[in-house]
Protein backbone atom coordinates (compact mmCIF):
# COMPACT_ATOMS: atom_id res chain seq x y z
CA UNK A 1 0.00 0.00 0.00
CA UNK A 2 1.61 3.27 -0.77
CA UNK A 3 2.20 5.51 2.13
CA UNK A 4 -0.54 7.72 1.18
CA UNK A 5 -3.68 5.61 1.17
CA UNK A 6 -6.61 7.20 -1.57
CA UNK A 7 -9.09 7.52 1.39
CA UNK A 8 -9.28 7.88 5.36
CA UNK A 9 -12.76 7.01 6.81
CA UNK A 10 -13.66 9.04 9.89
CA UNK A 11 -15.50 7.03 12.30
CA UNK A 12 -16.37 9.12 15.38
CA UNK A 13 -18.13 6.99 18.21
CA UNK A 14 -20.03 6.93 21.72
CA UNK A 15 -20.59 3.65 23.02
CA UNK A 16 -22.49 1.00 20.64
CA UNK A 17 -19.72 -1.45 20.36
CA UNK A 18 -22.11 -3.86 18.60
CA UNK A 19 -22.80 -0.83 15.41
CA UNK A 20 -19.20 -0.24 15.40
CA UNK A 21 -18.16 -4.06 14.79
CA UNK A 22 -20.90 -4.43 12.36
CA UNK A 23 -19.86 -1.30 10.48
CA UNK A 24 -15.61 -1.93 10.60
CA UNK A 25 -16.86 -5.90 9.63
CA UNK A 26 -18.95 -4.41 6.23
CA UNK A 27 -15.95 -1.87 5.58
CA UNK A 28 -13.17 -4.47 5.94
CA UNK A 29 -13.54 -6.46 2.79
CA UNK A 30 -14.14 -3.26 0.60
CA UNK A 31 -11.15 -1.53 1.26
CA UNK A 32 -7.13 -2.03 1.37
CA UNK A 33 -5.59 -1.74 4.27
CA UNK A 34 -2.09 -1.52 5.42
CA UNK A 35 -2.87 -4.88 7.34
CA UNK A 36 -5.42 -6.57 4.90
CA UNK A 37 -4.92 -6.37 0.88
CA UNK A 38 -7.76 -6.62 -1.14
CA UNK A 39 -7.65 -7.33 -4.82
CA UNK A 40 -9.21 -3.88 -6.59
CA UNK A 41 -9.94 -1.84 -3.46
CA UNK A 42 -8.70 1.61 -3.04
CA UNK A 43 -5.93 1.82 -0.21
CA UNK A 44 -7.63 3.38 3.02
CA UNK A 45 -7.48 3.79 6.35
CA UNK A 46 -9.84 4.05 9.15
CA UNK A 47 -9.67 6.47 11.62
CA UNK A 48 -12.01 6.45 14.71
CA UNK A 49 -12.74 8.79 17.73
CA UNK A 50 -13.76 6.93 20.98
CA UNK A 51 -15.61 9.85 22.39
CA UNK A 52 -15.61 8.12 26.24
CA UNK A 53 -17.35 4.90 25.33
CA UNK A 54 -18.21 3.10 28.71
CA UNK A 55 -19.34 0.01 26.81
CA UNK A 56 -17.05 -2.82 25.22
CA UNK A 57 -16.33 -0.71 22.79
CA UNK A 58 -12.29 0.35 24.09
CA UNK A 59 -11.66 -3.54 24.18
CA UNK A 60 -13.04 -3.66 20.40
CA UNK A 61 -10.98 -1.23 19.53
CA UNK A 62 -7.72 -2.73 21.08
CA UNK A 63 -8.40 -5.88 19.13
CA UNK A 64 -8.93 -4.25 16.19
CA UNK A 65 -5.99 -2.08 16.32
CA UNK A 66 -3.80 -3.96 13.46
CA UNK A 67 -6.79 -2.46 11.12
CA UNK A 68 -7.71 0.62 13.04
CA UNK A 69 -6.17 3.84 14.00
CA UNK A 70 -7.81 5.67 17.40
CA UNK A 71 -7.94 8.28 18.89
CA UNK A 72 -9.64 8.18 22.64
CA UNK A 73 -11.09 11.49 23.69
CA UNK A 74 -10.88 13.41 27.39
CA UNK A 75 -14.19 15.08 26.58
CA UNK A 76 -17.35 14.60 24.95
CA UNK A 77 -17.68 16.23 21.49
CA UNK A 78 -20.43 16.48 18.97
CA UNK A 79 -20.20 14.31 15.74
CA UNK A 80 -18.68 17.45 13.97
CA UNK A 81 -16.16 18.11 16.44
CA UNK A 82 -15.15 14.69 16.60
CA UNK A 83 -14.76 14.64 12.86
CA UNK A 84 -12.61 17.37 12.87
CA UNK A 85 -10.50 15.69 15.21
CA UNK A 86 -10.04 12.67 13.00
CA UNK A 87 -9.72 14.95 9.61
CA UNK A 88 -6.61 16.57 11.20
CA UNK A 89 -5.02 13.16 11.85
CA UNK A 90 -6.21 12.22 8.49
CA UNK A 91 -3.88 10.93 5.65
CA UNK A 92 -5.90 10.01 2.60
CA UNK A 93 -6.55 12.49 0.34
CA UNK A 94 -10.40 11.98 0.53
CA UNK A 95 -12.03 12.25 3.86
CA UNK A 96 -14.98 9.72 3.79
CA UNK A 97 -17.27 10.76 7.59
CA UNK A 98 -19.37 7.45 8.67
CA UNK A 99 -21.72 6.61 11.48
CA UNK A 100 -21.14 3.85 13.62
CA UNK A 101 -24.34 2.30 12.80
CA UNK A 102 -23.34 2.49 8.50
CA UNK A 103 -23.29 -1.09 6.80
CA UNK A 104 -21.51 -0.19 3.41
CA UNK A 105 -21.56 -2.34 0.62
CA UNK A 106 -19.92 -4.10 -2.07
CA UNK A 107 -18.88 -1.11 -4.31
CA UNK A 108 -19.83 1.73 -2.18
CA UNK A 109 -16.49 3.43 -1.77
CA UNK A 110 -15.62 3.14 -5.48
CA UNK A 111 -18.89 5.18 -6.72
CA UNK A 112 -18.44 7.78 -4.35
CA UNK A 113 -14.49 8.32 -5.47
CA UNK A 114 -15.61 7.90 -9.39
CA UNK A 115 -17.57 11.07 -9.09
CA UNK A 116 -15.00 12.62 -6.73
CA UNK A 117 -12.47 12.30 -9.31
CA UNK A 118 -14.71 13.04 -12.16
CA UNK A 119 -15.99 16.21 -10.63
CA UNK A 120 -12.42 17.69 -8.64
CA UNK A 121 -14.45 21.21 -7.93
CA UNK A 122 -16.45 19.55 -5.86
CA UNK A 123 -16.32 19.93 -2.59
CA UNK A 124 -18.79 17.29 -1.15
CA UNK A 125 -19.99 13.67 -2.69
CA UNK A 126 -22.83 12.28 -1.16
CA UNK A 127 -24.23 8.38 -1.10
CA UNK A 128 -27.51 7.14 -0.64
CA UNK A 129 -29.07 5.86 2.43
CA UNK A 130 -30.85 2.54 2.27
CA UNK A 131 -32.76 2.18 5.60
CA UNK A 132 -34.32 -1.73 5.51
CA UNK A 133 -37.08 -0.94 7.27
CA UNK A 134 -38.21 1.45 5.03
CA UNK A 135 -37.89 0.04 1.41
CA UNK A 136 -38.85 2.92 -0.15
CA UNK A 137 -35.82 4.45 0.96
CA UNK A 138 -34.02 2.81 -1.64
CA UNK A 139 -35.31 5.62 -4.27
CA UNK A 140 -33.52 9.21 -4.62
CA UNK A 141 -36.17 11.42 -4.64
CA UNK A 142 -39.52 10.51 -3.03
Amino acid sequence: MPSRPDVSILLPVHNGVEYTEACLRSIYPTVSLESQQVDGAPPAEILIYDDRSTDGTAQLLERERDRVRTIRGNDRGSFAINTNRLAAEARGDYLVMLNNDTLVRPGWLEGMLAVARAHPDAGIVGNLHVFPERPESISPGE
